[in-house]
């Protein structure tokens, strides 16, 4: 099964190189992105249980015994679509067009230095794509999912960008390095978006949950953090009762 899955894949990319790439990023993106709702959503579940427990709760003082009310059904699994679509648009029009260039592009710019080819070519992707990639994943996506415009951005790219930079060099480095030192170029997009699946697993998660990263704000130089934090409140709560 895998060696002919395997086979598909390569005769398809011999075949449509840069269309190969952009299904598969596609693909691997909104995995990402369903990964993370279903996370989130299991986060809400358990949240409205201990609210509904704590709230419920009440003691019989004569009988010494704790009654438990039942609690309100907990939030299912329910996929956005519109922000699948976001992450389709994401992941086809920039993730794989650019990527099907821009590993070419390290290659022949940075091929001739020898034993300083790896670490310029991950220098040169944490220094070009990974700003690009983490600027367009915190403002282009959500605001094609409607979640606010050009502020709301500001304001989102502002609160979160360094701190997921920071991540970023914490995890990509390293894939990369493995990437450009074992895996041929031809397979190098597709090495790359299996990482991609964990890293936009957690840029969706950030990308929707204003407080993941509130441990790292003495990282962040704008002292704007509270202010931000209430901004983006307030527009999600406004765009939770116009969709209702």
């Amino acid at each position: 099964m895998f060696r002919r899955c395997w086979k598909w894949y390569e005769d398809h990319l011999h075949k449509a190189p840069l269309r190969t790439k952009v299904v598969m990023s596609v693909c691997i993106s909104a995995a990402a992105d369903i990964t993370a709702q279903a996370i989130g959503s299991a986060r809400k579940k358990k949240n409205v249980t201990e609210q509904a427990l704590n709230s419920t709760s009440a003691i019989d003082t004569s009988s010494s015994m704790i009654v438990k009310r039942s609690s309100p059904d907990a939030p299912a699994v329910e996929i956005d679509m519109r922000r699948q679509f976001a992450i389709w648009c994401y992941a086809g029009i920039y993730q794989g067009p650019f990527g099907h260039w821009w590993y070419g592009f390290l290659d022949r710019q940075f091929q001739i230095l020898g034993k300083w080819t790896i670490p310029a070519k991950v220098l040169a992707d944490q220094l070009v794509d990974a700003p690009i990639a983490n600027s367009m994943y915190l403002s282009i996506i959500p605001t094609i999912e409607g979640r606010g415009g050009w502020d709301w951005s500001v304001r989102k790219m502002r609160l979160d960008f360094i701190p997921v930079y920071v991540i970023d060099l914490a995890f990509w480095p390293l894939c990369q390095a493995i990437n450009f030192g074992a895996v041929p170029l031809r397979h190098q997009l597709l090495f790359a978006n299996v990482c991609v699946f964990a890293w936009q697993t957690f840029m969706s998660l950030v990308c929707h949950d204003d407080q993941a990263l509130r441990r790292l704000d003495f990282l962040n130089p704008f002292g704007t953090v509270a202010e931000d934090i209430a901004y983006l409140k307030a527009c999600e709560e406004h765009r939770c009762v116009h969709n209702h």
